[in-house]
């Protein structure tokens, strides 16, 4: 099963990928963005080039990459609605599951009570990228520049670690349960007419 819930985890990926570029395409166009990236790729060609050191470098992208992210918030804030939406709102009305958890036959489960908005959102708020996305709004309006750059940059490495702990922890246990599964109290299992399978 752990097959099917790794390609369920990407399908979804690949889903709100394809959501938030329709979105991204139909909002109107912000010129303040397109130069900010830009600037930042000119950042990048200078440093390649010699022409500026790294420190210059770092300094300069990442004061692009917090005006940039001021002038997107609007597509932050949308991504958090969607990802509520998908990973918290959607699995409580389809009980349990999310498009590609429907299509390899698999559904979350609380493993205490019954599965509710907060189980479902500590779930999306620990893989599914709720967090990092809140904090990343947060942050925009409460550090600027170098130190907006670098939290982001910390927690979004903390959110893949996190993420390949688990992958590892359901190739090489037993046990169909990872970390988020355990601080949420739900578990996946696979879907079926007359019982579960754990």
């Amino acid at each position: 099963m752990n097959i099917r819930r790794y390609l369920a985890y990407f399908l979804d990926f690949v889903i709100i990928l394809a959501v938030l570029y329709v979105i991204a395409a139909i909002l109107p166009g912000n010129d303040n963005i397109v130069i900010l990236q830009n600037e930042m790729n000119a950042s990048l060609s200078s440093l390649l080039e010699n022409e500026i050191g790294f420190s210059t470098f770092v300094n300069r992208y990442a004061i692009s990459y917090h005006t940039l992210m001021l002038n997107a918030v609007h597509l932050n804030v949308l991504t958090l609605l969607v990802l509520f939406l998908y990973y918290v709102l959607l699995p409580l009305k389809t009980k349990g599951q999310t498009l590609g958890k429907k299509m390899f036959k698999i559904k979350i489960v609380a493993t205490k009570g019954e599965l509710t908005k907060l189980k479902l959102l500590a779930r999306a708020s620990l893989v599914n990228g709720l967090l990092f996305t809140a904090l990343s709004i947060l942050l925009l309006y409460t550090s600027t520049g170098l130190s907006y750059f670098m939290l982001v940059s910390i927690i979004g490495l903390v959110q893949i670690l996190f993420i390949l702990i688990n992958v590892l922890i359901l190739a090489f246990r037993e046990k169909n349960k990872t970390i988020h599964d355990k601080i949420s109290y739900t578990n996946v299992l696979e879907r079926s007419d007359d019982n579960e399978k754990i």
